[in-house]
């Protein structure tokens, strides 16, 4: 842990450990408990568990008989024969990943009992830390597991965590905004969210409290430099040589402009999101074995992409889970992104119909609806009126070297070739007006037979590439293959427009499209408008901020300088908030 490559082993089940953990928490809490500057109290994190001992052999037995209440229930999912419970053994891993032959069923129902087990746990934990202090906000988790091929050996289900357990949401993301948008999602209420150790380049900094973290821990911000780890010298803020003084200052100015605008920062996670990204348990648990220490899978490829591809929409963009769907809580977005969700509950993927049905609209990435959580075939997608004829998959060129990560997890990069094709648009829907407009597949290529559905866009062979699908009162736009992250918008854009997502104000380029390279998002107040725009890069951004009408006078609200004509020049990394007047109150 930590850092180092030791193999540590605990059993949280052990009566012993938890004695140790009591002890521990009684010697130590005062120095917590009576320490002023502490905001919260992190239980765990960096970390992973996963447990073979006999006492989780009997845990997991009992855990599947409430299940299952039958053997032959069970023999019916998992496909085996055994005669009583008694009989089971968790399936093995070996390097940190399953075995080869692991039967897929019995894999998920173990991923899923080590992660219930280890909820509990903590559960346990926080119960006794409360005994010696009833104040401190307390959290845990993994950040990271939640978009990792390795989730199934983790024990970390961070929509169980920030729900059961946590009082403020944790999120050690770094640099990456994406998690603050999915760990929003995940929680059933509004919840504060910190960021313990944000490591890495210190741009972006603000658009981290702008996408909702409250706190931020800046790692590595250390007195003198570190005689141990030089390695961590080069992103230290006081003694990076690869951080500028300018860059030193802009961190210290965020610092201070986050007290000063917090109720201005605060009003950009007020509304919420109308676009969501189908975040699948059964598809970040049911991964291959040969795949699990790739680090990513064609579905969470997917989900980066497309997150990407979104952010530039001028809108809030969320999550929505399994758990969700089944709530009922699809109904509240316009349009659903399905990334490549190969594994999904059969009453989930349901909902999802009934969704389309009732008006919703989906864009459905490949391959997605084909499995059910145990990897049972399960192919929804004929249910569209389509019919895939064939797959082309990227080539396997070879694998790196097994690595031991910092958190005892093991990775092993897989190449792929490439498997890139051309796509060119028709004139229909929502791509009218732009016959001839160009993307780019990158990954796995369907042969599609559009039945009676429309094509809208193709292959340069002519065959499908885009088809859209007519379904009760809603609508499906089916990929036949992956898109490259940035060709993305160019479906998403119009997309949002046809939809009539909400967004006050946007920012427009030269050509009066949205502005991309620049993450640029509008809320609405009684008499004004906000506006953050982070620039995601080191080139200039410019735009134009453009409303359904007119606007008024624009400030620059770190600068505290007007913007003539509310015509934007962002600097490389730049990011700011701007009020902008309504007409009417000018």
């Amino acid at each position: 842990m930590g850092g180092r490559k030791e193999t540590v082993v605990i059993c949280l089940e052990s009566p012993h450990i938890r004695q140790a953990v009591l002890e521990y928490m009684k010697r130590r809490y005062d120095q917590w408990k009576n320490n002023p500057n502490l905001l919260y109290n992190i239980m765990a994190y960096e970390l992973m568990y996963i447990c073979y001992c006999e006492r989780s052999q009997r845990m997991f037995r009992d855990w599947l008989q409430n299940k299952y209440g039958s053997i032959e229930k069970l023999n019916r999912t998992w496909r085996t024969s055994y005669s009583s419970f008694g009989q089971i053994r968790a399936p093995e891993t070996r390097n940190a990943a399953p075995v080869p032959d692991v039967n897929r069923a019995a894999w998920y129902d173990w991923a899923q009992f080590n992660a219930r087990r280890f909820t509990d746990y903590l559960k346990w934990a926080k119960s006794e830390i409360r005994k010696l202090d009833p104040d401190i906000p307390i959290n845990a988790g993994g950040t990271s597991s939640m978009l990792s091929s390795a989730n199934s050996t983790t024990g970390i289900d961070e929509e169980m965590i920030i729900n059961e357990v946590d009082d403020v949401i944790l999120n050690e993301s770094g640099h990456s905004h994406i998690f603050s948008d999915l760990f929003l999602s995940l929680s059933d209420k509004k919840m504060a969210m910190v960021e313990p150790e944000m490591g890495g380049s210190p741009h972006g900094t603000l658009l981290h409290f702008l996408k909702g973290k409250s706190s931020v821990a800046k790692w590595w911000w250390a007195r003198t430099p570190s005689v141990e780890y030089h390695s961590m010298n080069s992103s230290s803020i006081p003694h990076g040589w690869d951080i500028t003084l300018a860059e030193v200052e802009e961190m210290l100015r965020i610092g201070l402009d986050i007290r000063r605008l917090a109720n201005e920062i605060a009003e950009f996670t007020r509304p919420e999101p109308e676009v969501a990204i189908l975040y699948s348990r059964s598809s970040i648990v049911q991964v291959p074995p040969h795949l699990h220490r790739a680090g990513r899978t064609p579905y969470l490829d997917a989900i980066f992409s497309t997150w990407e591809g979104s952010r530039f929409l001028g809108c809030r963009i969320g999550f929505v889970t399994e758990r969700q769907i089944l709530d009922g809580k699809l109904s509240r977005f316009k349009l659903l992104i399905v990334p490549a969700v190969k594994y999904i509950q059969p009453e989930a993927s349901d909902s999802v119909m009934g969704y389309i049905k009732k008006g919703g609209v989906a864009l459905v990435v490949p391959e997605s609806f084909l499995f059910d959580q145990y990897a049972r075939q399960n192919d929804r997608v004929a249910e569209l009126g389509l019919k895939i004829t064939d797959v082309t998959l990227p080539p396997v060129l070879g694998q790196g070297e097994l690595v031991q990560n910092y958190d005892q997890s093991i990775t092993q990069t897989i190449v792929y070739g490439e498997v890139k094709r051309e796509i060119r648009a028709g004139n229909e829907d929502i791509f009218r007006g732009k016959e001839g407009l160009i993307l780019h597949s990158e990954g796995l290529v369907q042969k599609i037979d559009p039945g009676k559905n429309k094509v809208i866009a193709s292959f340069s062979d002519g065959s499908p590439a885009v088809v859209l699908v007519k379904k009760g009162r809603g609508a499906v736009y089916y990929l036949a293959a992956p898109l490259a992250a940035t060709d993305y918008h160019q479906i998403f854009a119009p997309l949002a427009g046809k939809l009539d997502l909400r967004r006050p104000l946007v920012g427009v380029d030269a050509q009066g499209n949205l502005v991309t390279g620049a993450e640029v998002r509008a809320v609405e107040r009684r008499n004004d408008y906000l506006m953050y725009a982070s620039n995601l890069g080191a080139s200039p951004v410019e735009f134009t901020i453009k409303g359904q009408g007119e606007i008024g006078a624009v400030e620059d609200l770190r600068k505290l300088r007007p913007v003539p004509g509310g015509q934007v020049r962002l600097g490389p990394w730049q990011e700011t908030i701007f009020r902008i007047e309504k007409a009417a109150s000018r």
